[in-house]
Order: structure tokens, then C-alpha cells, then sequence
């Protein structure tokens, strides 16, 4: 029993290990991205604020429509 655990284990290490070099070669060297296609757009943003001060700042910096079907909010209207 304690050996599967062990092999478990290693083989859990052997991929922490990969994931940790992927992370420290992309802080050291980047990553590069393609250029956006003509046309692309976000389809959704969440910015979560907890007050309506931040709520409305934000709404002004990047007016949005409702999403009413889905039970979201305009930003840029009070609670």
C-alpha cells in the first residue's frame, strides 16, 4: 500500500516539476502572443467592486449594456 502511495507521489512530483519550469521559463522569457484578428472583441468582462462609488467609476470608464436574460447589471445604474 505505502509503495502505490509513493509511486503516486513521485509521479505527482515529476509533474509539479514540469508545471514549476513552464512558469519560471514564461517569467523569464515571456510568452508571445499573436496579433488580435480584425474585429475581435471581449464578449464579457466581470469586474467585481464592492461599493457603488467604484461600481459607478467603472461604469464610466467602460460603459456596458445590461445583460438582463442573465440577471446582471448595468453598472452605471443604482442598486
Amino acid at each position: 500500500m505505502l509503495a502505490g502511495h509513493r509511486q503516486r507521489l513521485l509521479r505527482r512530483r515529476g509533474l509539479l516539476t514540469a508545471q514549476i519550469d513552464t512558469v519560471d521559463r514564461l517569467l523569464e522569457k515571456g510568452s508571445t502572443m499573436s496579433a488580435p484578428l480584425s474585429g475581435c472583441r471581449p464578449v464579457q468582462i466581470k469586474i467585481a467592486v464592492d461599493d457603488l462609488a467604484s461600481r459607478h467609476l467603472w461604469a464610466l470608464a467602460a460603459p456596458l449594456s445590461p445583460v438582463s436574460s442573465l440577471g446582471q447589471f448595468c453598472p452605471c445604474t443604482e442598486a
